[in-house]
């Protein structure tokens, strides 16, 4: 029988670790809505994409947000690049299950929403780990 390497025990314990901080913190927080906060700064204008396209159909016509959207004379433009967005395509495609599921709002800003998203940061992370264990 094969032994675990000592590198997959580390990511094992660095996965518990990062994810009982994400629960206690990310989630929690000091007030117990402490998933607010997740969908802040860049993150609004990469996830703007995903709201836009799934959300409310209007890419190039939201509302514009002085922090991310600026106005064109043919609607609107996101200064975020798109890839970001796409590596965020599955984890909003679960929050939005999960919002369907537990009838909480589906505005892209809920708490499946944000939840699923720090978990897919979280996934991406150790998934980086695991990549750079293997050279």
């Amino acid at each position: 029988m094969r032994t675990p390497r000592l590198s997959n025990l580390a990511l094992l314990l660095i996965a518990v670790v990062w994810g009982v901080l994400m629960v206690h913190w990310r989630w929690q927080g000091t007030d117990g809505e402490g998933w607010r906060w997740v969908v802040r700064s860049d993150v609004k204008g990469y996830q703007g994409y995903l709201k836009a396209l799934l959300i409310t159909h209007d890419l190039g016509q939201e509302t514009p947000d002085p922090d991310y959207l600026h106005r064109t004379p043919t609607g609107s433009l996101n200064k975020y690049f798109a890839g970001t967005s796409v590596l965020m395509l599955p984890w909003f495609t679960v929050g939005h299950g999960w919002a369907l599921l537990t009838d909480a709002p589906r505005n892209g800003l809920s708490a499946p929403y944000q939840k699923a998203l720090s978990l897919g940061g979280v996934v991406h992370g150790l998934l980086g780990l695991w990549l750079l264990g293997g050279l």
